[in-house]
């Protein structure tokens, strides 16, 4: 049972990477309605298995909305009534939206793009997440990052060993398609 939070308030995404409406009531509604009910701006994606909840259309600058104690409050009831709900957040350097977030979420995943992201806005994000909400089985700072490049299927594997540019470790490793549509779920 899984709820995707749409929190990037700057530029959200979710609902259009899902081919949902774009200026769905969610989040922002729920968080200045303290009478509404989350489940009223909860969208289900049967098709997909998961539950869905845009960013809404915000009346108030993003700051007062991820300061707002009613924030707190409906993501506690959204853990209550889902067994996963992750947080879909702006870029970790591009503003302190992530760190206003820490306290409410258990974790991070960080996703980048393959080819794309350089390795030093790699280490700079990791950087600035608390080391105990990242996580990793093997490694000490503790991330395992598997970016997976669509067209050719190859994934690269980071393993982020410490604070420094020269703690990311690089391998690559090419998959089959099932593996890589469940390549969240699966250790590589």
């Amino acid at each position: 049972n899984v709820i995707v939070v749409d929190v990037d308030f700057h530029r959200p995404s979710v609902t259009k990477y899902l081919g949902l409406p774009t200026r769905l009531p969610g989040l922002a509604e729920a968080i200045l309605d303290e009478r509404s009910d989350i489940t009223r701006a909860v969208r289900r994606l049967d098709s997909l298995g998961i539950s869905v909840m845009p960013t809404g259309v915000p009346q108030v600058a993003p700051y007062e909305l991820l300061s707002s104690p009613r924030l707190e409050i409906l993501i506690a009831e959204m853990r209550r009534l889902y067994d996963y709900v992750l947080v879909d957040t702006p870029p970790v350097l591009s503003v302190a939206d992530c760190r206003m977030l820490s306290s409410l979420v258990d974790g991070f995943i960080v996703v980048v793009a393959a080819s794309r992201t350089p390795r030093r806005a790699l280490v700079d994000a990791v950087k600035v997440i608390d080391p105990a909400k990242l996580s990793g089985d093997k490694v000490k700072f503790g991330a395992t990052v598997h970016v997976m490049n669509i067209e050719t299927e190859e994934v690269t594997v980071y393993q982020i060993v410490g604070p420094e540019e020269s703690d990311v470790e690089r391998g690559r490793i090419s998959v089959s398609s099932p593996l890589a549509r469940g390549l969240l779920g699966h250790q590589v």
